[in-house]
């Protein structure tokens, strides 16, 4: 008997989305993040900098799932911060943490697969982005602020202190999210003749 073979699709409950598997990760990394920096980050100070993982992980959702991801991801990151450890300008991490996250995503729509450089870069510029934001704020509320004083006590060592600590982490999670294609192995015929 001649036919055609009924074709089987796998069961929707054998699938695995991988999508959803990458967001769970990413939302592990924030929320691994905002504990980092709240219990001990927060303690690594240099000058008067501190390194900011908060930017990494919105770098890291931006750059895999675009910029509503990265939004949400330095929102929620940002404001959870905020909540832990009060300092009277409740809202601008979160702010900041929009701005970064959008501006990350909008990025990987021309680099799908970010470079560790790149991801590096995206991280200090948010971070940096961060902290002018809230040395605006501080101004804007009335508190002294130099700006030399600014730039070599928080900008400068907060960058630095930021790339130190992110570059092996974002190395991590850049093989483990972006896995590099391997080439296609194909099979070369060969006629054998008697």
């Amino acid at each position: 008997m001649t036919g055609i073979a009924p074709t089987v699709e796998p069961s929707s409950s054998n699938r695995i989305d991988v999508d959803a598997v990458s967001m769970g990760l990413v939302a592990a990394l924030c929320l691994t993040a905002v504990l980092l920096q709240i219990s001990v980050i927060s303690e690594l100070r240099v000058a008067d900098a501190i390194p900011d993982l908060i930017a990494g992980a919105t770098v890291v959702a931006g750059s895999r799932h675009g910029a509503l991801a990265g939004a949400v991801a330095g929102f929620s990151g940002g404001l959870l911060v905020e909540l832990a450890t009060p300092s009277g300008t409740l809202g601008v991490l979160a702010l900041a943490g929009v701005l970064g996250g959008a501006w990350s995503g909008s990025l990987a729509e021309r680099q799908p697969r970010p470079s560790l450089l790149a991801l590096l870069l995206r991280t200090v510029a948010v971070a940096t982005g961060t902290q002018l934001l809230l040395a605006a704020v501080w101004i804007l509320l009335g508190h002294g602020l130099t700006a030399t004083g600014f730039v070599v006590r928080v900008l400068i060592p907060g960058a630095a202190l930021t790339a130190l600590l992110s570059l092996p982490v974002l190395a991590v999670i850049r093989r483990r999210m972006w896995p590099t294609a391997r080439p296609v192995e194909t099979a070369t015929l060969v006629e054998v003749t008697p």
